[in-house]
């Protein structure tokens, strides 16, 4: 079943509801879900959506202050691969 069509079943039983469609383009399978381009109030809160989705492009990036203890960004780091792996896991709907 192809990822369209898990969102159609999954949706058609009322067990999956997406609030925000976190691209920066409309996807014709996400048919009712707005992006979030579309809550930005100001200009400023737009162009940051669009910096970040942008960012999205190119994987999945992960942000800290400046201020994270060097010993704590270096364990963030380390579980970056774990972590991108379990996300790329399929996840069954029923």
């Amino acid at each position: 079943m192809t990822a369209p069509q898990q969102y159609d079943a999954a949706n058609a039983h009322g067990r999956l509801l997406l609030q925000l469609d976190l691209a920066k383009g409309a996807s014709p399978d996400l048919r009712d879900v707005p992006l979030i381009l579309d809550i930005a109030r100001t200009d400023e809160q737009r162009h940051v959506f669009e910096i970040l989705m942008g960012m999205k492009a190119l994987g999945r990036p992960y942000f800290v202050a400046p201020e994270v203890p060097k010993e704590r960004a270096d364990a963030l780091r380390a579980a970056a691969p774990e972590a991108r792996a379990e996300i790329l896991e399929p996840v069954p709907l029923n």
